[in-house]
């Protein structure tokens, strides 16, 4: 019965029972029953206070103004703070906190921090000048341009605020490199997605990065959107985007995230179609061995078996099992619940070269099932 049926019949029984009831009090003519003193019920207890908002201990102390005059002082408390949770989060209300006016005086602090104490404390530095990039601008440029990688943190920083201020301070330094070109996409990426994908695709930034360009997507649009926007940018440049080494680092990335996604939520299984619709354009063969692996451990094994056999109908060399290995290695009753002709399937995905780890395999059988040891043996180099 649909939801919509069942509350059609309910309310009009509702009405009815109310209606009789009506009806019997009207045309009872007994005395009406004594009244009963009413009864009294304890008052129930005052609801608990809401909780004031405070400071995490360790952190009031930033719970101030970030002027120049004590920006200095505050960074240097913070990267001197032994606990990593307490340091990264001081130091973050401190990066978040710079303006054109403390912005120096917090770059200058990190600086200190390394050449005075020998600190270092590489996360925070990097998104320290990706900040520092942002508020400064050209000025935060000229001052790392020495090194090209603190050059690319503060480039992605700038253009995440500006990307055509960006591309001016770029020029006007006369730095150079597909590191500094990617940092500025990266950057674009936090401000138009759609827009940094589609240039990276276009044929013209083939050293872009696209794995962090990918991971940057992510983060902006979510897995969905960034998919979309993926899809989007192909669809501009189809012929372009196919031979564009930035297509097969963006697509591994994707495609890594979504196994993930998949393995976390329990549902490998989600992969197989969506591999399979890619199976006569690039593919890299790692998602084929992630898919065997995960959908054996957390799957189907036939249904994995069918997979790989589809995959694999014409190929010289078949892909998926190396880590079919591992996942046997790791749940070895999968393969000792498995019928004698699904094993035999199973063993023609072993790697022929790795008898070593095909013998790991056959002594962790023996303990469970010497039947199925017995079968494995058979692939063992005589």
């Amino acid at each position: 019965m649909s939801p919509p049926r069942l509350l059609h019949i309910l309310v009009p029984a509702v009405l009815m029972g109310g209606l009789g009831y009506y009806i019997g009090r009207q045309h009872d003519s007994s005395p009406p029953a004594p009244a009963l003193p009413a009864k009294t019920s304890p008052a129930p207890p005052p609801p608990p206070a809401p909780a004031k908002a405070t400071v995490p201990a360790g952190l009031a102390a930033y719970a101030v103004p970030v002027t120049a005059a004590n920006a200095a002082s505050l960074t240097t408390r913070a990267l001197t703070n032994a606990d990593p949770v307490a340091r990264m989060a001081a130091s973050m209300l401190l990066v978040a906190s710079m303006t054109p006016d403390n912005a120096r005086a917090i770059y200058q602090a990190y600086i200190d921090s390394t050449t005075k104490e020998g600190r270092k404390h590489d996360g925070e530095w990097a998104l320290m000048l990706r900040r520092y990039g942002e508020v400064m601008g050209a000025t935060a440029l000229e001052d790392v341009k020495a090194d090209p990688f603190n050059a690319a943190l503060v480039v992605e920083g700038l253009a995440a605020h500006d990307p055509a201020a960006a591309l001016a301070a770029l020029k006007a330094s006369g730095l150079e490199g597909p590191g500094l070109t990617g940092a500025w996409l990266t950057g674009l990426c936090r401000k138009d997605p759609q827009q940094a994908l589609t240039l990276a695709l276009s044929g013209d930034y083939n050293n872009a990065d696209g794995t962090g360009l990918l991971d940057q997507a992510i983060n902006s649009l979510g897995l969905d959107g960034a998919s979309a926007a993926f899809q989007k940018a192909l669809d501009a440049a189809p012929e372009k985007a196919a031979t564009s080494p930035v297509f097969r680092t963006a697509l591994g990335t994707l495609g890594n995230t979504l196994f993930h996604k998949n393995w976390t939520l329990g549902t490998p299984q989600v992969m197989l179609p969506w591999l399979e619709q890619q199976k006569d354009q690039y593919l890299p063969d790692t998602f084929i061995d992630r898919a065997a692996h995960d959908n054996m451990l957390k799957g189907d094994p036939v249904q994995t078996l069918d997979f790989l056999d589809r995959m694999n109908a014409g190929r010289p060399l078949p892909r998926g099992g190396e880590q079919l290995f591992t996942a046997f290695i790791e749940a070895p009753q999968i393969l000792s619940g498995m019928s004698a002709a699904n094993c035999a399937r199973v063993m023609k995905y072993f790697p022929a070269n790795d008898p070593a780890r095909l013998l790991e395999l056959v002594m962790k059988m023996e303990t469970i099932n010497p039947d199925r040891a017995a079968q494995l043996k058979t692939a063992l180099p005589q």
